[in-house]
């Protein structure tokens, strides 16, 4: 099983004004979980930019290759699924384990749904923001 995993997720820095500090500013600490294998872990990550990018592949149908690439890192991208012959590939930039993994697409997907859900969930919990409106229409403020 694939699982997108965040713990301790907080404001980093003032409140939320503006869709970029969702984005940036909700943070938490994150780990990408295969078959009990932590591929990735990173303190302070902006969940809600991952959540947002995600978003986007699910409503695109996810049949494509998916690659994460934060604003705040020189370094991209930082996660990707990438379809092959027999399912998808899953690999991250800097991995604690050395190798990338293939897992099924349906677990891939239900792993990123789940992710979404907790995401959304916990940053109404912790800055009063509802993401999913945002998601939909980002000029919108994420307060309200």
């Amino acid at each position: 099983m694939t699982h997108l995993r965040f713990r301790n997720m907080h404001i980093d820095g003032p409140s939320i004004a503006t869709w970029s500090d969702a984005l940036l500013r909700l943070t938490a600490d994150f780990e990408l979980v295969i078959d009990d294998t932590v591929l990735y872990r990173q303190p302070e990550f902006p969940v809600v930019e991952l959540a947002s990018q995600l978003h986007v592949w699910l409503v695109c149908g996810a049949a494509t290759a998916f690659q994460y690439e934060s604003m705040d890192s020189d370094e991209n991208p930082l996660i990707w699924f990438r379809p092959n012959s027999t399912g998808w590939i899953v690999g991250v930039r800097h991995p604690l384990v050395p190798q990338a993994y293939e897992v099924r697409h349906g677990d891939l997907v239900s792993a990123t749904r789940a992710f979404l859900i907790a995401v959304d969930d916990e940053a109404f919990v912790v800055g009063q923001v509802k993401l999913l409106h945002v998601l939909i229409d980002p000029t919108r403020p994420p307060r309200g």
